[in-house]
């Protein structure tokens, strides 16, 4: 197998000062570099997982919730400060309907995920986000939730311009509200 080394060599002096052979000292440093890889690669990821425009999480799976991890896009959508800003707050508190975790946790329960679920949470200045839950949770002995891993995408911009084009769309509809057609 190959393996990473670091390779001392000096050289021999004669007593006229000439090289009469090498002093070599190899140690393995498989398991450093290995190390290193990993940091590097960990680095990577995390830099890739803070820039996209997803929010990505790891919450508790009890009713009440508590966020775990989350990346920048995360607190963005939330609209929070920091990631310990918003661990601070029950997942549930987040939810506009009063059982909106509870039914989130119930389908999570059923199947093992939800996919492109749709939610309505609470920003941290009150008002409504449109998102979109996709959420993988294992399970514990006696068929608790051990945790949540999840991804969410801030949908209300498309949501606004959906209700501005229905009604842009039933003024032209109507006769006599719409612009004249020649």
């Amino acid at each position: 197998r190959l393996i990473d080394v670091s390779v001392t060599i000096s050289p021999i002096f004669d007593k006229n000062n000439r090289i009469i052979g090498t002093s070599t000292i190899v140690r393995d440093i498989t398991s450093k570099k290995a190390q290193e890889r990993i940091q590097e690669l960990e680095s990577r990821y995390r830099d890739l997982v803070d820039t996209i425009n997803v929010g990505v999480y790891r919450s508790t799976g009890d009713s009440e919730g508590r966020f775990i991890w989350g990346n920048t896009s995360l607190v963005r959508i939330l609209g929070y400060d920091s990631l310990e800003s918003i661990q601070e707050v029950p997942v549930a508190r987040f939810f506009i309907h009063v059982h909106g975790r509870d039914e989130l946790l119930h389908e999570l329960r059923e199947k093992g995920f939800v996919r492109n679920r749709e939610l309505l949470l609470k920003k941290a200045d009150g008002h409504v986000a449109h998102l979109l839950v996709t959420a993988l949770a294992p399970f514990v002995e006696g068929g608790n939730i051990s945790y949540i891993n999840g991804i969410i995408e801030d949908i209300t911009d498309q949501k606004v311009l959906a209700r501005k084009l229905a009604s842009l769309e039933h003024l032209v509809k109507e006769p006599g509200r719409g612009p004249a057609l020649q």
